[in-house]
């Protein structure tokens, strides 16, 4: 997502069925509606915007997710550069 003149990035998490596969389709009737939201979030704020410009795949957000695991886990107690390993 991009709000006003910073990127954002939004995941969403969805329940998992008994074989670690997403219990539920976020089809494009979702993302859709997702991103209608985000054209509507920032309506009453002048000079404010918030958009979805677009969808990353499943593996994307899992690398993400990861990363920021590895932020929290290595990077929390850290006032200087942090570097997260891999």
């Amino acid at each position: 997502m991009t709000a006003a003149a910073s990127m954002s990035a939004t995941r969403r998490r969805r329940p998992l069925n008994r074989n670690g596969r997403p219990r539920y389709r976020l089809t494009a009737a979702d993302q859709k509606r997702i991103g209608d939201y985000f054209k509507r979030y920032k309506l009453h704020e002048p000079e404010k915007f918030s958009k979805v410009p677009g969808w990353g795949s499943a593996a994307e957000g899992l690398a993400y997710v990861r990363m920021t695991h590895a932020f929290f886990r290595e990077c929390a107690k850290t006032t200087g550069a942090c570097a997260i390993r891999n």
